[in-house]
């Protein structure tokens, strides 16, 4: 394994829920990975609708944004972005703002994610997927801003 493969696979295996994967699920997972430079110039070519990915915050700070404008989330290191378009296949409507450059990991497509915790059995599954779905930082729903629309991604 690459210094870069393991600096991933360590990173990724202390998030939840990857931490409750097995290590040959992870690192199937960590094979199917790419880690992106996030910066105000190319922030808008990452939420495509076309293209939906799990993003997990390495470094930096993004925040996501409405698509009215308001601010939904202040993600850092261990945050996740996008998934909920990446398994509902609704369309994305919410956009990033770079606030400090970041590196983002992310999979390369929906199928990694699936394969990855197919190594378990589907209620443990379902459980893993459900404990991605609570590590978003309000992302589904802003109850705490007075809405309660369902955001996509």
């Amino acid at each position: 394994m690459s210094a870069q493969h393991q600096d991933i696979f360590d990173f990724v295996t202390q998030q939840a829920p990857f931490n409750a994967l097995p290590g040959s699920a992870c690192d199937y997972f960590t094979h199917h990975l790419e880690v992106i430079y996030v910066t105000r110039e190319n922030q808008h070519q990452w939420l495509d609708s076309a293209h939906p990915k799990l993003f997990l915050l390495r470094s930096g700070v993004i925040e996501l944004v409405a698509a009215d404008g308001e601010p939904i989330a202040r993600l850092t290191s261990g945050d996740y972005f996008g998934y909920p378009s990446l398994l509902s296949g609704e369309t994305i409507k919410n956009r990033i703002e770079v606030k400090r450059e970041a590196l983002a990991i992310c999979s390369r497509k929906r199928t990694s994610i699936i394969c990855a915790m197919n190594i378990r059995p589907l209620s443990n599954t379902l459980s893993v997927l459900t404990q991605i779905d609570s590590c978003l930082p309000s992302i589904n729903t802003m109850a705490t801003a007075g809405r309660s629309e369902k955001l996509p991604g």
